[in-house]
């Protein structure tokens, strides 16, 4: 093959693997632009954020977190729910996986973590953690809550913002409208009682129309006789309605527009009534994500193995991802790390090479002589192992969706695989015996309550780990209790909107990998064990098929590149392979 020929396929197949790595890394994502947020990244992240006179909500996500994919429809339903509120407040969403940097630098340790910006924020400024609520009614009204208080802007309050106050005027039709610009001829009354949020939500929903048409509340207990001259409806002072919705005209006519009997029953209806006042809004209709998107075409996967190619991942993503990604490990932080790296010296099924580095690494976290450690220097040290194994596809964990298992089913298995490691290698004491397994699952309880981001799923795990120290004694122990573990949490997200469909939640190992260890509806324990002792085995792991790169720059993962700095390496190996002599 001429030069110029063999350069020309070498560049049409670095543009086609580079287009499928960028399909997948887009697809990943919980959100997209079509939404009515702002997808950040490291790149924009301050320009959109910074200096801006709308305060903004920002969802700190982790594609691959469980809970993230369970929050990321309500968090779209909330997105729909105020996209009316731009001018004020606006919603946007960055994903931590492809953007480790700007997450650490805002502090970020788990996920989903909202944090709030006020309006005109500098650099100076990290944003305020606030509640992740469960559902778009309290997130709304937390929005109100924020936008409402002394804390919401820098300086003086931004001039387009409009008045949440409630009406303070002579209670007469002249009273009405003596605040009311003179060009606007259109104003809604909401009568509400003084814990109702509907108000605020409705001067919020007409904010970019402030030009056109006026909001005011009106708060009142039981009194409302005063209405009765003014407003339709208004006779009855016996009953008092959550909120009632009016047009008022300059011309003196009204009309009620709506009567709100009681909270969040009727946001929708609100949002009705309130059309022909409102400037348009493209808004997408909230969807879950199992019944939008259709499992991508991808490779057979062979489930019944176990790959050494997904450890390497999860040791990698664990240390560079996870761990560097804090900003800042205390003195209980650094002694949980220390903890796992010495687990992983002894036990990590890897070759000379990784576990050199892990050796390193040890010495470096223990040599330091200090009670903390910053995430960059965790990242710098990384940086510097040239035999640290590069992230590359997944195989036995690979998802039918690139946001599905990967690293999660990853870290699984290496769990698994160290505490089965650790019982093969029983020093002397009758096989399954010794305390090595348990000292394994103490320094897995410690990563997970430190560093795992899927703060929910971190809280599940040690909730079930309460217990350990008495429930674990021995290697033995220690393989059946993280069985038994992992198949409550597949027992409890099967079915699960952060289930991969075709990969479903079930009891491990199926009968088709053990029928031995099933008796009817229970467990031979025994059995089981041996199937678990054969299956984690480190010398039945299926060899290594992700390179290890000589240029530690190129294995950065979510680092300023954007995260796509391992997918480069990895296609530079694959040309390399394809063109040796090039």
């Amino acid at each position: 093959m001429s030069g110029s020929i063999k350069l020309s396929f070498l560049l049409v197949a670095g543009i086609l693997l580079l287009g499928r790595v960028s399909s997948a890394l887009a697809s990943a994502s919980l959100y997209d632009h079509s939404m009515p947020l702002q997808v950040l990244n490291t790149t924009n992240f301050d320009k959109v954020i910074l200096r801006k006179e709308n305060a903004w909500l920002v969802q700190f996500y982790n594609h691959w977190c469980g809970h993230c994919i369970k929050f990321s429809p309500i968090f779209r339903a909330f997105a729909n729910d105020i996209a009316g509120w731009k001018p004020v407040i606006s919603l946007a969403v960055i994903d931590c996986v492809e953007n480790m940097q700007t997450c650490r630098t805002y502090g970020i340790n788990s996920y989903p973590t909202i944090k709030f910006f006020q309006a005109r924020s500098t650099f100076q400024d990290r944003g305020v953690e606030v509640e992740t609520h469960h559902h778009p009614e309290e997130l709304r009204h937390q929005a109100v809550d924020l936008v409402d208080s002394n804390d919401a802007y820098r300086g003086e309050r931004p001039r387009s913002w409009p008045s949440f106050d409630a009406f303070q005027g002579e209670k007469t039709t002249e009273g009405l409208w003596a605040h009311v610009p003179a060009n606007i001829d259109v104003q809604i009354i909401v009568v509400e009682l003084n814990t109702s949020y509907v108000g605020k939500e409705v001067i919020l929903d007409l904010s970019s129309r402030q030009s056109s048409v006026y909001v005011q509340r009106l708060v009142v207990s039981s009194d409302r006789a005063w209405l009765s001259s003014l407003l339709p409806d208004e006779t009855s002072v016996s009953r008092v309605y959550w909120a009632d919705l009016y047009v008022l005209h300059r011309n003196g006519s009204s009309t009620r527009l709506l009567r709100v009997k009681e909270e969040g029953r009727s946001r929708e209806h609100v949002l009705m009534v309130l059309e022909p006042y409102m400037r348009e809004i493209s808004s997408s209709t909230a969807t879950t994500i199992s019944s939008t998107t259709s499992p991508e075409e991808s490779k057979a996967v062979d489930t019944s193995k176990v790959y050494l190619a997904d450890l390497n991942n999860a040791l990698v993503y664990s240390l560079r991802q996870e761990v560097a990604g804090h900003e800042h490990l205390n003195r209980t932080e650094l002694a949980a790390l220390v903890h796992f790296v010495d687990v992983l010296v002894k036990y990590f099924p890897g070759g000379d090479p990784t576990k050199l580095v892990l050796q390193n690494l040890h010495t470096f976290l223990t040599s330091a002589g200090t009670d903390s450690l910053q995430g960059e220097q965790l990242s710098a040290f990384l940086n510097k192992q040239v035999h640290l194994p590069v992230m590359g596809p997944y195989e036995g964990c690979q998802g039918s969706q690139p946001r599905l298992r990967g690293y999660p089913c990853a870290l699984w298995m290496l769990f698994h695989t160290l505490t089965v490691s650790a019982y093969l290698k029983s020093g002397g004491y009758p096989l399954g015996r010794d305390r090595a397994g348990a000292d394994v699952l103490q320094a897995v309880r410690g990563y997970v309550s430190y560093f795992f981001s899927c703060r929910y799923c971190a809280t599940h795990f040690s909730t079930m780990a309460k217990d350990l120290d008495s429930e674990v004694q021995t290697s033995h122990d220690a393989v059946l209790w993280l069985w038994r573990a992992h198949n409550k949490v597949n027992a409890r997200l099967a079915g699960d909107i952060s289930e991969d469909p075709l990969h479903p939640k079930q009891p491990f190992p199926p009968r088709t990998l053990c029928s031995d260890c099933h008796e009817g509806t229970q467990w031979n324990e025994q059995r089981s064990l041996s199937f678990l002792l054969r299956f984690y085995a480190p010398d039945g792991l299926v060899p290594v098929g992700s390179p290890t790169s000589d240029r530690p720059d190129l294995a950065l993962v979510g680092a300023k590149s954007g995260g796509t700095r391992a997918w480069w390496s990895y296609l530079l190996f694959l040309l390399a392979a394809v063109f040796p002599a090039f």
